[in-house]
């Protein structure tokens, strides 16, 4: 998202902020309908393009539709919603079908699978799928049904996208740390994303799977063998992909809205002492300082301030005007160059020092494979030119940075 699209109203961004949750508390419904109220035709368009690029026009349509709100909105702007949330509506009873023909092969052979995300969220929590947008359906399995996963997904048509990466170096790398396999596709279809563990310390074996698998809860899915994460699992994995996505500038603030859900749709009253332990354990204390305040203060949800005082994060603002300066629906040049640091700081894993020179060296000029993959270049098409751009990607983030060393005044 471009600097211009971030510089929204304050008005605009704290509608965006409530229209984020499924249902409004008695104040947050005044205030909604006083702030939608205020709106002109530029105010609406304005509040239509930034709910879209945040991912919740659904939830947005919902509020407005409940309250009657319909005459306020210019009747071209009205006309693609509707339109839209009768297309989303179908796409999701279709997508939605197709998983349950997949946990049904999967039942049939004994296969547990526990829909993370937007699998379960848009069904179980939202029960509307034009509520809670995805793009792909994220399923965990034990790492021994992988194997009979992979070949159940073979047989109902998915296709195992091969992992390019930019050397095999970088592929042994990627192996060793990821906690999913690559994506299942089929043409028409979410892609299928298999997860063997939660998080990188569970990949490690640093957090038990066993636990995990332990405190499932098993869904009324008509007779499916399928789960969903404990509440405690829920909220830990929720908040620690919010927090990921926020440390890399990238937001969708349905993100936020599924953690409230989660919470207010948990039996009372709510334990936190297994939440707060297993965070801690995860050494994620400076992760969900500022995200839990801004959830408790924002969203209403009555997290502990256990975290508050914890490390860096507890000191950003945290709150919305910051929010929306800061991330987007793309990464900032920063945001960019923190992320290729971390990807050169990789080659500490590795114990050869000709294999560390390799991984240096296709990080600027990686494989043709990759090349052709990145940039989906057709086959029979040269690749040479593209080499040239992978290089001005890649230095880029660094560019503004350097120059400004130059030629002092000049800034990111």
């Amino acid at each position: 998202m471009s600097r211009n699209k971030r510089s929204l109203f304050p008005e605009i961004q704290a509608l965006l902020v409530l229209a984020a949750r499924l249902e409004f508390t008695s104040d947050e419904e005044r205030r909604f309908l006083a702030m939608a109220a205020a709106l002109d035709d530029f105010g609406w368009a304005r509040l239509a393009d930034a709910a879209a690029e945040y991912r919740i026009s659904g939830l947005l349509f919902k509020h407005l539709s409940e309250h009657g709100l319909k005459a306020r909105v210019p009747a071209a702007t009205w006309v693609g919603w509707e339109k839209s949330n009768r297309l989303q509506t179908l796409c999701g009873l279709r997508t939605y079908g197709q998983l349950g023909r997949i946990a049904d092969a999967a039942t049939a052979e004994g296969i547990d699978i526990l829909l993370l995300k937007g699998a379960y969220l848009a069904r179980w929590v939202y029960r509307n799928p034009t509520l809670r947008p995805f793009n792909d359906f994220d399923l965990l399995c034990r790492r021994s049904d992988i194997p009979a996963m992979t070949r159940l997904l073979g047989r109902l048509g998915f296709a195992q996208e091969a992992p390019v990466a930019q050397s095999r170096v970088h592929a042994k790398l990627a192996g060793s740390m990821t906690h999913h396999l690559s994506p299942f596709a089929q043409a028409g279809w979410p892609h299928i994303e298999l997860h063997t563990a939660l998080t990188a310390v569970h990949q490690d074996g640093s957090h038990s799977m066993d636990a995990v698998w332990n405190r499932a809860v098993p869904l009324d899915w008509e007779g499916r063998r399928v789960f969903s994460l404990s509440f405690e699992d829920q909220i830990l994995h929720l908040s620690l992909h919010l927090a990921h996505h926020l440390a890399c500038g990238l937001i969708k603030l349905y993100w936020f809205s599924d953690i409230r859900e989660v919470i207010r749709g948990a039996t009372p009253p709510v334990d936190w002492r297994p939440v707060i332990e297993t965070a801690a354990s995860l050494g994620a204390g400076d992760k969900f300082a500022g995200l839990w305040r801004l959830l408790r203060v924002e969203w209403g949800i009555p997290f502990p301030d256990v975290f508050d005082h914890a490390g860096a994060a507890a000191q950003e603002p945290w709150n919305i005007p910051w929010l929306f300066a800061n991330c987007g629906s793309g990464p900032r040049l920063e945001i960019l160059r923190e992320g290729y640091l971390r990807t050169l700081r990789m080659n500490r894993r590795i114990p050869s020092f000709p294999d560390k020179l390799l991984f240096f060296w296709k990080q600027i000029f990686p494989d043709r494979a990759y090349i052709r993959s990145r940039y989906k270049i057709p086959a029979g098409k040269s690749v040479f030119f593209h080499y040239f751009f992978h290089l001005y990607r890649g230095c880029r983030p660094f560019l503004p940075r350097c120059l400004g060393r130059l030629f002092p005044g000049q800034t990111d």
